[in-house]
């Protein structure tokens, strides 16, 4: 194979390497679209086609890459399965139970799991931690 074949190959590989990358930080941002019901629903769109992405990019290095280059990324889609955040929503009238020693504003800049998102207050968790420890 020639040096500019492999040259776009490579360059070719990282861009839709980065591509999925870019779906799968959107995939693990919080929103109020990963509420409890739907989190799987909506996560569910940027994993596929990031995996879609990724295949493509197995498919683009050379033969003896491939096992590695697909067990990285089941790892990294496994990661941002495990890690992507399920957002419930705290009504007004429950936040003063959220808040009876520090207000949610506070919480939040601590590194407390609580956003706020479009006007209202969310406790977003990872989907690890809702399963195990809700």
């Amino acid at each position: 194979m020639n040096t500019s074949r492999k040259l776009t190959l490579i360059t070719l590989g990282l861009v839709l390497f980065v591509s999925a990358m870019v779906l799968l930080f959107t995939a693990v941002r919080p929103s109020p679209a990963l509420s409890l019901d739907r989190h799987w629903q909506v996560f569910g769109k940027y994993a596929t086609l990031a995996a879609l992405v990724l295949v493509g990019v197995s498919l683009l290095v050379p033969r003896r890459y491939r096992i590695a280059v697909t067990l990285g990324s089941v790892s990294v889609l496994s990661l941002a399965a495990l890690a992507h955040p399920v957002c419930v929503l705290i009504p007004e009238a429950d936040r003063p139970a959220f808040e009876t020693i520090i207000p949610l504003q506070e919480r939040a800049a601590r590194g407390e799991p609580f956003c706020r998102l479009g006007g209202q207050w969310y406790q977003c968790k990872s989907f690890i931690s809702r399963a195990f420890f809700f």
